[in-house]
């Protein structure tokens, strides 16, 4: 059985391929629009590999979606868990042509039975600063839990947490260019 190496955050590899991954998806005419939170209830009494495949099979489902529907699956995911180890969720920023939004956020909250454990709607390419010269955006968001060196002189906001077994970070296919992983 595969064992799963742990993660303490996004390095300083991986916030610039998923920022460039995220710019790719738009020059492609992909823009990652749609933004879907995963929250299994119960996660913290899963094993790791159950939760890998809940997240697996989350990013199976758009990947399915998209190709009933006729476009590439494009897409962005990281995973995150607080300092202490629990709360462990998957943040999925993905592509759907715009009169396939609201199908798709329609469908991403009945990937899981519980009510409450997905939490699917529109995301934008846009960025803003704040007062305090912090960059926001969808990317930014899900980019929060990274290293200190990774975060070194970028104007993102940055939320330590636990460690994660197994992939912290990955894209689909059509966003990996030059990607090992």
């Amino acid at each position: 059985m595969r064992t799963r190496k742990p993660s303490k955050a996004l390095t300083h590899i991986d916030v610039p391929f998923l920022f460039d991954a995220w710019h790719r998806a738009c020059h492609m005419g992909r823009p990652l629009n749609v933004f879907i939170t995963v929250r299994p209830d119960g996660v913290d009494e899963l094993t790791i590999d159950q939760r890998c495949r809940i997240f697996l099979r989350i990013k199976k489902n758009y990947t399915e979606f998209a190709r009933r529907h006729g476009f590439p699956p494009t897409f962005l995911w990281t995973r995150e868990i607080s300092k202490t180890g629990t709360g462990e969720h998957l943040h999925l920023l993905c592509h759907a042509p715009s009169p396939r939004v609201a199908r798709l956020i329609g469908c991403a909250v009945t990937w899981l039975p519980g009510t409450r454990e997905i939490d699917a709607r529109r995301a934008s390419q846009a960025i803003r600063r704040t007062s305090r010269g912090k960059l926001r955006s969808a990317i930014t968001y899900i980019l929060k839990q990274m290293t200190p060196q990774a975060n070194f002189r970028r104007h993102y906001s940055r939320r330590p947490g636990g460690t994660i077994h197994g992939d912290r970070c990955g894209a689909s296919q059509n966003l990996r260019k030059g990607r090992v992983r």
